[in-house]
This record gives C-alpha cells, sequence and structure tokens, in this order.
C-alpha cells in the first residue's frame, strides 16, 4: 500500500506491513456470524420444541397404548408384559439418569459454536480452505451420528423390543430412515443421504460445521438411548416373570418405579411370612 493507493477501511497494516481486517470489520464480522449462529440455532430449537409430523404420531401411539393398557388391567383377565411398557421406559430412563433437557441445550450449544464461532474464526482463510473444511466437518458428524444410531439399533432388533411394545417409546426422528431402523437400514437407506450432505458441506461450509457442532449431543443421545433400551428390555424380563408368580398390577408398578440398575430380580416373598 502506498499514500497514491490507499488501502480499504476494512483492512489495515499490522506492524509487518501484512494487511489485516481492521478491529471494526472484525467486529462485524462477529457480530454477522453471530446473528447467523442464532438462527440456526433457534431453528434447531423450535424443530424441538414443535417435533417433527413422526413424533407427533409416536406421541398419539403411546397415548394409545397406554390407554388400551389401562382398559386392559381393569377389566382383569390375564396380565402381559406390554401392558407396563411406559413404566419400562420411566424407570429405565431414572435407571440411565439421562436427562434431555441437558442434552438439548448441549446440542444448542453446539449447533452455535459451529456456526457462528467456526464461521468468524475461518472468515479470513481461502474459500476452498473453508469448503474442505465444512466436508470434512460434515463427514465427521455424520459418521458420529451413524455408529451412535447403530448401537440404539442393535438394541431395538431385540426380538423383546416388539413383544414389550416398547416401540412408541424409542424411535428415529429422522424423516430419512424407518422409526426401528435396523443396523443395515442405517448403510442402504442413508447412503444416498450422507452423499448429498458431504456434497451440501462442500457447497455451503456452514452446514457442515453445524453438523460437527450437533454431533457430540447426538452421540450421547443415541448411546443414552441404546443403554435405556437395553435396560427396559431387562426391566421387561422381571416383569414377565413376576406376571408368571401371579404378582398383581400394582406389585409390578411398585417394583419398577423403585428398581435399580443391580436390583431388578422379582421380589421374593417369604414362605414364613404367614405363619406369623
Amino acid at each position: 500500500m502506498t499514500p497514491d493507493n490507499p488501502q480499504p477501511s476494512n483492512f489495515e497494516l499490522d506492524g509487518n506491513g501484512i494487511l489485516k481486517p481492521s478491529d471494526a470489520k472484525r467486529r462485524r464480522d462477529m457480530l454477522q456470524w453471530a446473528i447467523q449462529g442464532g438462527v440456526m440455532t433457534l431453528t434447531l430449537e423450535v424443530v424441538q420444541a414443535i417435533g417433527t409430523p413422526r413424533v407427533q404420531m409416536e406421541y398419539k401411539s403411546q397415548a394409545t397404548q397406554e390407554q388400551e393398557a389401562t382398559t386392559a388391567i381393569e377389566n382383569g383377565g390375564k396380565l402381559e408384559p406390554w401392558y407396563f411398557a411406559k413404566d419400562m421406559r420411566d424407570a429405565s430412563v431414572r435407571i440411565v439418569n439421562f436427562n434431555s433437557t441437558l442434552n438439548t441445550a448441549e446440542m444448542l450449544a453446539g449447533a452455535f459454536t459451529g456456526t457462528a464461532i467456526g464461521g468468524y474464526l475461518l472468515n479470513y482463510h481461502p474459500a476452498i480452505v473453508n469448503r474442505f473444511i465444512g466436508v470434512a466437518s460434515m463427514a465427521t458428524g455424520r459418521t458420529l451420528d451413524i455408529i451412535s444410531t447403530a448401537m440404539a439399533a442393535i438394541e431395538i432388533a431385540d426380538p423383546r423390543f416388539t413383544e414389550y411394545r416398547l416401540g412408541p417409546y424409542f424411535f428415529e426422528q429422522s424423516p430419512t430412515l424407518s422409526a426401528h431402523p435396523s443396523v443395515i437400514d442405517l448403510l442402504t437407506q442413508n447412503s444416498l443421504i450422507s452423499i448429498i450432505l458431504l456434497g451440501s458441506g462442500f457447497a455451503a461450509p456452514t452446514l457442515g460445521r453445524f453438523y460437527l457442532g450437533i454431533s457430540p449431543a447426538l452421540f450421547e443421545n443415541n448411546h443414552e438411548v441404546a443403554k435405556v433400551v437395553g435396560i427396559a428390555l431387562q426391566l421387561g424380563d422381571e416383569v414377565k416373570k413376576m406376571i408368571q408368580a401371579g404378582k398383581k398390577p400394582d406389585e409390578i408398578k411398585d417394583f419398577l418405579l423403585h428398581a435399580e440398575l443391580k436390583k431388578t430380580e422379582v421380589p421374593q416373598q417369604n414362605p414364613d411370612s404367614d405363619s406369623n
């Protein structure tokens, strides 16, 4: 830069004579990325709050199944383990101590970090660098998502999952997959979507960073769901044993209400208790 060729107001020379963005431009760029990150994070929050059509449908299925179970219990007759599916779900969530609210907060924080902070830090790098980082971010996020979803899919594939009718309580929210996908489904149904996502990471690097930002929370959520489903299946086994032992609905519900991970066996009645 020379006096005859003045430098743009958005840039200035540092002590080494290298042209750098001015402090004013950095502040404007930071605000711009903060707004963009806020918009994408707010959009994610709205989707989380409203839920996809599948979520709404499964919630209706939950209500219908719970009403059927309540009616069946009130009418008497032979008990079935699925009558207590909701109690199994509630107990397993309590045992794992999974905090969905905290997980959502982590996801929103990741969305903002990947979009706003990541965008600002890469703002002054060459476009091609930004694009390749977008692809790499998308690939990493996608891999974490698929691996963790596979963990849950393995548990859901257990025949007891259908027997105990846990489907309405544990399901895949993504519209690109079936409600209860198998590991094979993840590899086949997701192949085209994965290619499209990688392309979008290159075309719009912000999307790649966004996906990478939320992927740790997605991984944690799917991993915790896998553990919750596994414990729910164990509890279902115990409920089946209690039914076979002639336990009443209130006894089964009380067991599930207080069940612990290391204490899920059917409470045994003391044979001498009636002699007192």
